[in-house]
């Protein structure tokens, strides 16, 4: 079909969608529907070793990508992170103690994380899934021609796959567990009988230890956590990387559901963090791909919550893609899955966006002005483009009244609290700080305004307070705090305020025009993060047209 005929369209079912939100249930559309990205078809390069972090916010495609190189390639492993029992961790008395008295676990998480990368490299790459298969391994890899000086390397990385792999095929729980009890009764060996009954007797002991107490355990921690099994670990990665037999022969493994409660939240970011430092010592494995899905605000989080000196943040971004998408990219997207739709619906052919939707709205394309009102993100339109199909139901086409006074409402409402689910717990009280800069419904801002009325501001000030004293540290109760111990004068209120843009920007509910001659800078497209100190006295906030319908704001 081409133009605008509409008298010639099918009747919009109730209920019509070209997709959905989660990826899981969009697996029908996705398949048949998939656009393959210059970065997509870059990771699935057999001669690439582009990426193993693929980042993005809520709804950018991330999951999708994978369930895509499940579908696509035969040699793939998922791994499920509920089967790692991960809380055994948290829920250990002695890991308990330890973690209170500031003990370091990061090698041990590496231990744990390369542990299960290793093995999980192992069953897919050889195929393992029953004790044949396993033996027939061990005796593959102990033919592996290697030069002199590695071959004690290799004894070493069979004899570990050897004590801890004979089983790992059946139960990757199992295996977790006991890395986790060898180390804890070596911890337990290392304290005194007195230590044991009071770590056991449910009282908070570490409160009761001196400083000097608590250095001599963590020492003892660190001497016995000293990265040995880390190094045998490295040597099974290089005796794997010496097979080159079958070196094309791509395979996957993938790692999603980060954002997920997969761990307490005492050591989910830690583990994370360990995550993201093993995956380099992969790179020797050539025909390896691990694939890592991460929500840019768990991974800014994690890097927040687990930050030390020693971190360089551009050693890693060479392993990161940035799932990001254009408008081009997304109206193929959107044209291929109304086709898939109609085909399926109503056996029509070539049934575009263009042939079911009004021409233009407000004197601008119709898809530009769905477009302008996304993070230029796949599940953004998608949802935007089902709320538009929804409010038509039982008309032949979708009309500009529709777009405006039904579907963009929704969408936006809808929206809105997503932003506030995905970014609360890096930035609690979000939907106040929101409620407080819109509260003029105006949509462009200029931050002296903010402050301008002296007893609105302090209320703010302290309502934002009462709500961060119930929540774990933040960004936010950090800001708010400093601003407390301030003189609270204008210009203690500026700073606070262009920290708080800061982080409404990040979250992408504004945008941000530092000077006259500058463009608006959205996070979506533009710098992920804009510092305060970047912010001054001439900067002016846009809220974003996503949300000023969600917040009653007129867009003239």
């Amino acid at each position: 079909m081409s133009g605008n005929n509409y008298n010639n369209n099918p009747i919009i079912q109730t209920n019509t969608k070209i997709g959905f939100a989660d990826a899981i249930a969009d697996r029908d559309f996705l398949f048949e529907c998939f656009v393959e990205k210059k970065e997509i078809l870059d990771l699935l390069r057999s001669d690439s070793h582009k990426y193993f972090i693929i980042k993005g916010r809520t709804g950018a495609g991330k999951t999708a990508v994978l369930q895509y190189i499940q579908n696509k390639y035969e040699r793939v492993n998922c791994i499920d992170l509920s089967q790692l029992s991960i809380n055994y961790i948290a829920n250990s008395d002695i890991m308990i103690f330890l973690n209170n008295i500031g003990a370091d676990f990061s090698i041990l998480f590496q231990i744990l994380w390369k542990h299960i990368l290793c093995l999980e490299c192992i069953k897919v790459k050889f195929k393992i899934d029953d004790e044949t298969r396993w033996s027939n391994f061990l005796h593959y890899m102990e033919k592996i021609p290697l030069p002199f000086f590695k071959s004690k390397n290799k004894k070493i990385a069979l004899d570990y796959v050897k004590e801890w792999g004979e089983k790992f095929w059946i139960d990757r729980e199992e295996n977790i567990k006991d890395i986790v009890e060898k180390y804890a009764s070596e911890l337990k060996a290392s304290l005194s009988v007195n230590d044991l009954k009071k770590i056991s007797s449910g009282v908070n002991y570490a409160s009761q230890m001196s400083s000097e107490r608590k250095k001599e355990i963590i020492q003892r921690v660190k001497s016995i956590i000293n990265g040995k099994q880390l190094a045998d670990l490295q040597k099974v990665i290089e005796t794997i990387a010496s097979d080159k037999n079958n070196e094309k022969v791509v395979f996957y493994i993938l790692i999603d559901e980060l954002d997920t409660d997969w761990a307490d939240e005492n050591i989910r970011f830690k583990m994370i963090r360990a995550l993201i430092d093993v995956l380099t010592k992969f790179v020797e494995i050539k025909n390896l791909k691990i694939c890592v899905a991460i929500r840019d605000d768990v991974l800014e989080r994690t890097l927040f919550e687990t930050d030390n000196i020693t971190f360089q943040r551009e050693k890693i971004d060479d392993y990161i893609l940035d799932l990001q998408w254009d408008k081009d990219e997304l109206k193929e997207l959107v044209d291929k899955r109304i086709t898939y739709l109609y085909k399926k619906q109503y056996s029509k052919e070539n049934v575009i966006f263009d042939d079911i939707f009004c021409e233009k709205i407000s004197n601008i394309s119709t898809f530009d002005y769905l477009i302008r009102r996304t993070f230029m993100r796949p599940r953004d339109i998608i949802l935007f483009v089902n709320e538009c199909l929804l409010a038509s139901s039982d008309k032949s086409h979708v009309d500009s009244k529709t777009v405006k006074k039904i579907a963009e409402k929704n969408f936006s409402r809808k929206r809105l609290d997503t932003i506030y689910q995905e970014w609360s717990s890096f930035y609690p009280g979000l939907q106040q700080i929101v409620l407080f800069i819109s509260y003029k419904k105006e949509k462009r801002i200029e931050i002296s305004t903010l402050y301008e009325d002296k007893n609105r501001f302090d209320d703010f000030v302290l309502e934002l307070e009462g709500i961060l004293e119930k929540r774990n540290h933040s960004v936010v109760s950090e800001v708010i705090k400093t601003y407390l111990n301030s003189s609270m004068d204008d210009f203690q209120k500026f700073k606070l305020c262009a920290d708080l843009c800061s982080f409404l920007y990040r979250a992408g509910i504004v945008g941000i025009k530092l000077a006259a001659e500058d463009s608006v800078q959205y996070s979506f497209r533009n710098k992920t993060v804009l510092h305060k100190n970047e912010i001054n006295e001439q900067a002016k906030l846009y809220i974003h047209p996503t949300f000023l319908s969600a917040l009653a704001i007129e867009d003239n």
